[in-house]
């Protein structure tokens, strides 16, 4: 038989250490246990009852807790949990103090942590909050599928931007809530170019990207990922933590109408359009080839906050491997008479920008020229690859190398 005191008011702290492989590898101290209640059985036993939540935890062997963690990746773990406990009771027969209580020790199973190979992601906005020559600064909005199977609340966490083994950037999240399923995301990423291979697996990484291929980042733990909790960041800094993220194309309307308004729309439509299939790249809503002007005209999405500037653009169009056109735009030569035009610039304010148009050299023999041709006022199936030179606000020059296959085209005169 129980009964509860109600008369007695119970107050304690406890000092808790976590025990792995016989060693006690972190220990939690809290002044107030909460929700303290003593109930007594019988007549001369009295169980007491209370629980810790938000207490620190401090690391005493990063040795040991980077093996559990590495072992937590691969298999289940036991923990031994040993508390000694102090409790104040106020009576109404007086006030006592019992110390060094020794709770009985208990075990506790986290069952492995079975990291996914990706991890799903969705972008709904990028903005640019800060660049320079070496360096981008970009804050994402979006979802994404949370790599833990357990409910985990971190004020701030830090990861390795890496591609292909390469570091050129750092993610910064704040106040993150990760639950089983898709959490929100609200990250910053700086990009770094200030060395030869930052530069060079930066720009491939966007150009694989822009390319509509799946382009996969690598999330990689460091010393510095937990800044809050900076031992037990220390100890994941020695775990090969690793996720990879395929970068997320952006959640953005794919009809032309709905950006630049349904007449338009129309007129653009009835210009000789090249649509892009839908497993292409966003950012080319159309382009238009005028074959006896030999010029070719685009339009463009920016979906950033910040201005893009094309300084160079090097195409060339085939079919079934035979040249059809080629297109060679440098801002420096092809417009020096009227600075003010200089670079294309896909403004960062309007969701799409039409370009001038520009020269395109067509092929004058070969298969290619037979079926531009013959698809004057129809349709042509293209592969298109180009080289350009492009800046992100003042982040840059960036040297990029685009494809793009099975391109739906309109021929016109």
């Amino acid at each position: 038989m129980a009964m509860s005191l109600p008369d007695m008011r119970l107050s304690g702290s406890t000092a808790i250490s976590l025990i792995y492989d016989n060693h006690s590898i972190a220990r939690v101290h809290t002044r107030h246990l909460e929700a303290l209640i003593g109930t007594q059985h019988l007549s001369d036993l009295l169980n007491l009852t209370g629980s810790v939540s938000n207490a620190q935890l401090d690391i005493l062997s990063h040795e040991h807790v980077t093996n559990a963690v590495r072992q937590l990746l691969n298999e289940q773990v036991c923990f031994g949990v040993q508390a000694v406990a102090t409790v104040n009771a106020d009576t109404p027969l007086g006030s006592f103090r019992l110390h060094n209580i020794n709770l009985p020790e208990v075990e506790v199973k986290f069952d492995r942590v079975a990291l996914p190979t990706k991890v799903a992601t969705k972008v709904s906005e990028m903005n640019v909050t800060q660049s320079s020559e070496s360096t981008l600064a970009m804050l994402v909005v979006g979802q994404a599928q949370s790599p833990l199977p357990y409910d985990v609340s971190v004020k701030e966490l830090r990861a390795i931007v890496q591609f292909h083994d390469t570091e050129i950037g750092i993610l910064t999240a704040h106040g993150l809530q990760l639950q089983e399923g898709k959490v929100p995301l609200r990250a910053t990423i700086l990009f770094n170019r200030t060395t030869p291979a930052q530069k060079t697996e930066g720009e491939s990484m966007l150009s694989s990207y822009l390319s509509g291929n799946e382009t996969l980042v690598t999330l990689k733990a460091f010393e510095g990922s937990l800044p809050n909790h900076p031992q037990l960041g220390a100890a994941l800094g020695r775990v090969p933590v690793k996720l990879e993220i395929p970068l997320p194309q952006l959640d953005l309307p794919t009809e032309v109408s709905e950006e630049l308004g349904a007449d338009r729309a129309l007129e653009i439509l009835n210009e000789s359009p090249l649509l892009l299939k839908h497993k292409q790249s966003p950012f080319l809503v159309k382009a238009s080839f005028h074959f006896f002007g030999s010029t070719a005209s685009f339009v463009l999405r920016n979906p950033l906050n910040e201005p893009v500037l094309i300084d160079s653009l090097h195409a060339v169009a085939t079919y079934h491997g035979s040249e059809v056109g080629a297109l060679d735009f440098d801002a420096q030569f092809d417009m020096p008479e009227d600075p003010s035009v200089g670079p294309i610039v896909l403004r960062g304010d309007t969701p799409t920008t039409e370009t001038p148009r520009l020269p395109v050299k067509w092929s004058a023999r070969g298969l290619g020229r037979d079926a531009l041709k013959a698809a004057l006022g129809g349709t042509l199936t293209l592969n298109a690859t180009a080289s350009a030179v492009v800046r992100v606000g003042k982040f840059g020059p960036l040297n990029l190398n685009l494809t793009a296959e099975d391109v739906g085209a309109g021929v016109g005169f």
